[in-house]
């Protein structure tokens, strides 16, 4: 069986920062940074930050199993500004499903504006699938957005000055 859940959400900055951000080396540290309620440890494993980069993800005490996993940066297209990132082992793995992934697009509205949309895509045997789909929530992709256009957004507004 297979589900998709996603998340949309408006950012008043050009696609071209926002792209930035989701396609930088630096974006395990820029996560620890914004989201330390979310992320205990981002952990490189293998890689220098591009397509095929492995990081080992350790979610906060309390935060809902899963908590650890590793995941690989599958897919990093700038033309489209999509990131695909896939859970290679542990997490989900674990629970039963075959894969899971979650894709970022970055889409231009307008020179100020533009969309993050994220997609969580699963897939599992129905058994494991009706046990464990309700664990899937757009909730953790929201905050990861959330997160990336609060500092795209607060490092336009050091630069201008404002």
């Amino acid at each position: 069986m297979h589900g998709e859940v996603f998340t949309v959400l408006d950012v008043s900055a050009s696609a071209d920062d926002v792209w930035a951000v989701f396609r930088s080396p630096e974006l395990p540290n820029i996560l620890l940074q914004v989201l330390p309620m979310l992320f205990e440890k981002i952990i490189p494993v293998s890689g220098d930050g591009g397509a095929g980069t492995v990081v080992h993800i350790v979610l906060t005490p309390g935060m809902p199993e899963p908590r650890s996993w590793n995941e690989q940066f599958v897919t990093i297209d700038d033309k489209k500004k999509t990131k695909v990132i896939r859970m290679i082992e542990g997490g989900y793995l674990d629970l039963g499903f075959t894969k899971y992934e979650i894709i970022f697009n970055v889409i231009e509205k307008d020179a100020n504006l533009c969309t993050i949309k994220a997609t969580t895509a699963f897939e599992a045997d129905e058994e494991k699938f009706t046990a464990n789909a309700t664990r899937v929530t757009p909730a953790a992709t929201w905050a990861f957005s959330k997160g990336i256009a609060t500092y795209v957004l607060q490092k336009k507004v050091d630069t201008d000055g404002c």
